[in-house]
């Protein structure tokens, strides 16, 4: 018999008890994958790995490692946790061999030559968010945008399918075509100025599964850049480039310059196009807008229109102060500078784009580069705006400021950038173009540059001489003006008198060509880019009581036009070398009003008041820029049909309840009134406004107001607003308000729009309203001991981010009682909801670029009202302690429901 001894069985784990086996066995697992990543980050793999190439036998197993470790290395990147969100593209094959194709024909041009066509379709996600449906296209008019392995894309989300971060229209394009970090850091800067400009992010794209890398995201030109950054809607456009790059095409790849002589290099002979541009045709309004901007433009590039008629000169000075600062002068070129037409206003506005700040070609050590001699900047308006912003930015106080508030996510960004652009090739050499650094050392750098070149020596220098014109005697002034900018020239020291500078020493045609007259005293001298050409200034010799025989200088004084400091400049005797030889908006001088309306009374420098009485106006009745406007108790204004009551300025009404103010029509209607960008708070007081039918018959100048105020604080109590047939009886737009005892009645759509306010409507009713009673986006407002009644729409509407109180309302005979919409946050307390049609509270989303809503009401008492309350999908209603089930909700068909337009 064959003996078999009991086989020895492995005893590893029986020493630990059953319960620690698995924890101990998970421990293993994770240091050796520990144990292997510190391997392969110590650079063993990749040692190990050129060892074994050395050897020929073993070449294919090392191209199979290879193979993995990329692998594994993309994979590591895809789920790296950097801080930044993930966009994840998926690009059907057809459509990459398409983006594929352009690519290669790109770089076979030297140029993107890209249009709509190329557009292909493609989904995206946003970290966890919904996978939206997109279509791209590749975008960049220079091939750094379609390197290697990270092109740049232009992506449009299908309108009603969601946003990218508030966005619909949008860019991804690799840092380095923007600057890198700089760029984000500007435009941060431009938002806090309130220029309007791109929205930017940073984010990881993935491509089909694979890592791409850190790109930067930034807005296109649409709706949501206006709504984001506290605009109305409006149209943008430019001056299409698009014969110019056909022309690059033509110069690039031949030897004889075909092209260059067709002259597309100037922006008068391209057309101006709108982006959006369906859009903007099937908008009646819109499409007025843009021929009414299309026409402004025109005209003032041909020199018909002046630039306070065309453009927001303040904000075109404080854009270009910017741009100097940061050198980002590749946006003001033509081809990157776009405008966006506000329709309160009628002016235009910049939005930037495109800066590459700190670009070594805009870096230059003068001031405004390269936009000095471009008509955008040279006007008086513009170039006084310039120089006051710039003195106040260029100051070290302005940039600790920047870098305190914007220090740490730069660099966060910074770090991330450093990393990422680890390996030199990756910037590129197709274009040289600003380093990746941190922006501080340099900012700072720039501001004390240009703060110093705001501060020369002296701004003009001169001769004077004794002459005679026509058999008079006059003391000829020959001035040069040494700066770029124009010069405000105030008067002459003669010894110690002093003799304030007059319009009327400016007649020769040689002066008149090279001075702008500023009011019947004041004259500037405008930038001189041509040197040594000298301008006369004659005055009478009666005038002056110096000796001809003088040697003695002279001092003149002058200043930079918006400039804080003022010089004394010696002007020598000797002789110079000389060769002798509107808008959409309604504008009047001083003396054009009171010639037009017999009661208008001036009242002190900069003020007028209106004569007691009953008046019927004729035509517009306009109040000169700057000027401030009282109406005194029992005043009557009549106004024609479809006239116009326009105040750039503070208006104050001081009706009394015996003798209260109206403003009305002659017949049926008028088209209402208009506060603009007024410095101080307008205050009303017992006042009737009525019978407005809005500022309809002025193409591309429509306001839906009745009454508007726009940048232009109001209090307003003891008044009614009715009787109107406009969209709004009262729209406030970027302004604080105040209501209390406001009565709107019988207006034919919303009673208050509120578009970005902040402020109060207390003790006021809303009877009779064809749509929103209170109706409020972008805004901070409290809404109490307020009656509303016959509302064919919401009671009160809060939207796009609002922050809403309602407090003590009555609300009766309304489609719906309270409304949060669109990320808005909405308390209402002890409220009374009679008869709503639709329900008396509801939070959804109608722009979904927004996001959901919450309605928070508490001691709130619904009756007569089929659906109490109403909440969509994601949006959050709490009634009385009860937190209300969502449902999906057809917010279209809602509105009809409800009655909205």
């Amino acid at each position: 018999m064959k003996l078999k001894y009991p086989r020895k069985k492995k005893t590893y784990f029986r020493a630990i008890p059953p319960a620690w086996r698995w924890p101990v066995l998970l421990a293993l697992v994770g240091l050796s994958f520990l144990g292997g990543m510190l391997f392969y980050r110590g650079g063993y793999a990749s040692r190990i790995s050129s060892a074994l190439r050395r050897l020929p036998q073993l070449e294919v197993v090392v191209q199979s490692v290879d193979e993995v470790s990329k692998d594994l290395e993309s994979e590591a990147q895809l789920y790296q946790t950097n801080g930044l969100a993930n966009v994840f593209l998926d690009v059907p094959f057809d459509s990459m061999m398409q983006l594929e194709s352009k690519r290669e024909e790109a770089l076979a041009l030297g140029v993107l030559y890209a249009s709509d066509e190329d557009f292909v379709p493609a989904t995206l996600r946003y970290n966890d968010e919904q996978t939206l449906d997109v279509k791209l296209r590749l975008k960049g008019d220079w091939v750094d945008h379609l390197r290697a392995d990270m092109w740049s894309f232009r992506v449009h989300v299908t309108e009603d399918d969601g946003a990218v971060l508030g966005m619909r229209r949008f860019s991804l394009q690799a840092p380095h075509t923007r600057s890198y970090v700089s760029e984000w850091a500007f435009i941060q800067n431009l938002l806090l100025e309130d220029i309007l400009t791109t929205r930017y992010h940073f984010v990881n794209v993935i491509i089909n599964g694979e890592y791409k890398g850190i790109y930067a995201l930034e807005e296109s030109f649409h709706a949501d850049l206006l709504e984001s950054q506290g605009r109305r809607e409006g149209v943008i456009f430019r001056f299409d480039e698009d014969l110019l790059w056909y022309d690059w095409t033509q110069i690039l790849n031949n030897d004889y310059g075909i092209g260059s002589f067709w002259l597309v290099d100037e922006p008068l002979n391209n057309p101006i196009k709108p982006f959006r541009g369906n859009h903007v045709a099937s908008d009646p309004n819109l499409s007025a807008e843009f021929a009414a901007a299309q026409n402004l433009l025109y005209s003032y590039y041909r020199g018909e229109l002046p630039a306070d008629q065309v453009l927001d000169e303040a904000l075109w000075g404080r854009y270009f102060a910017l741009t100097d600062l940061w050198g980002g002068g590749h946006g003001t070129g033509w081809i990157n500078t776009r405008f966006y037409y506000n329709p309160i206003t009628g002016l235009l506005e910049p939005v930037a784009y495109d800066s590459l700040v700190f670009h070594p070609s805009y870096d230059r050590d003068f001031l405004a580069f390269p936009f000095r001699d471009t008509p955008l900047f040279n006007s008086p308006g513009v170039q006084k705006a310039y120089v006051e912003n710039l003195e106040r930015i260029t100051r070290p106080e302005y940039i600790d400021m920047l870098k305190e508030r914007f220090g740490e996510a730069v660099g966060r960004y910074y770090e991330l950038l450093v990393e990422e652009y680890r390996d030199p090739a990756l910037h590129g050499s197709e274009v040289a173009g600003p380093p990746l650094l941190l922006p501080w050392d340099t900012l700072a750098f720039r501001a004390d540059k240009l703060n110093k070149n705001l501060n020369p020596l002296q701004p003009v220098r001169g001769n004077y001489r004794f002459t005679q014109v026509e058999g008079r005697d006059y003391l000829e002034l020959d001035l040069v003006n040494l700066m770029p900018l124009s010069v405000e020239i105030e008067g002459l020291w003669i010894g110690d008198a002093f003799l304030p500078f007059a319009r009327d020493w400016c007649f020769l045609e040689q002066c008149l060509n090279d001075a702008v007259e500023l009011d019947a005293d004041r004259i500037l001298f405008e930038g001189n880019t041509r040197a040594g050409e000298y301008v006369p200034y004659l005055i009478p010799a009666e005038q002056v009581g110096l000796d001809p025989a003088s040697e003695e200088p002279l001092t003149l004084q002058a200043r930079l036009y918006g400039g804080a400091r003022r010089y004394d400049v010696p002007i020598y005797p000797g002789s110079a070398p000389q060769e002798v030889q509107t808008g959409v908006k309604p504008t009047v001088s001083l003396e054009e009003a009171l010639a037009a309306h017999e009661f208008l009374i001036p009242l002190g420098e900069d003020a007028l008041t209106i004569s007691p009485g009953d008046w019927n106006v004729r035509g517009d009745l306009v109040i000169p820029s700057g000027y401030a406007l009282l109406i005194p108790p029992g005043t009557t204004l009549r106004f024609e049909q479809g006239a116009l009551f326009l105040v750039n300025g503070r208006v104050r009404i001081t009706g009394t309840e015996s003798a209260p103010v109206l403003l009305t029509a002659q017949g049926e209607s008028w088209g209402g009134m208009v506060v603009l960008n007024a410095a101080a708070e307008s205050s009303w007081r017992y006042v009737t406004v009525e019978k407005m039918a809005g500022i309809t018959s002025r193409p591309g100048w429509v306001l839906t107001g009745g009454v508007t105020f726009y940048e232009s604080d109001v209090d307003i109590a003891y008044a009614r607003i009715g009787d109107n047939t406009t969209g709004d009886a009262l729209n406030v737009v970027r302004a604080s308000l105040s209501l209390d005892y406001v009565e709107f009645r019988d207006t034919a759509s919303d009673a208050l729009d509120g578009d970005f306010v902040s402020g109060s409507i207390t003790h006021s009713s809303f009877v009779d309203v064809g749509g929103d009673a209170v109706d409020v986006s972008g805004s901070q407002v409290t809404v109490s001991d307020v009656y509303i009644v016959g509302v064919v729409d919401k009671g009160v509407s809060a939207g796009e981010g609002s922050q809403v109180t309602v407090r003590n309302l009555t609300i009766r005979d309304v489609g719906f009682g309270v409304v949060s919409k669109d990320r808005s946050s909405v308390v209402v307390e002890t409220t009374t909801i009679d008869a709503a049609k639709v329900a008396g509270l509801a939070a959804y989303i109608k722009k979904p670029q927004y996001g959901p809503a919450t309605l928070d009401a508490s001691e709130v008492e619904i009756t007569n009202t089929p659906k109490p309350t109403l909440v969509q999908l994601e949006s959050v209603l709490v009634w009385n302690g009860e937190t209300v089930p969502p449902e999906d909700v057809d917010v279209d068909a809602l509105y009809q429901q409800g009655g909205a337009p």
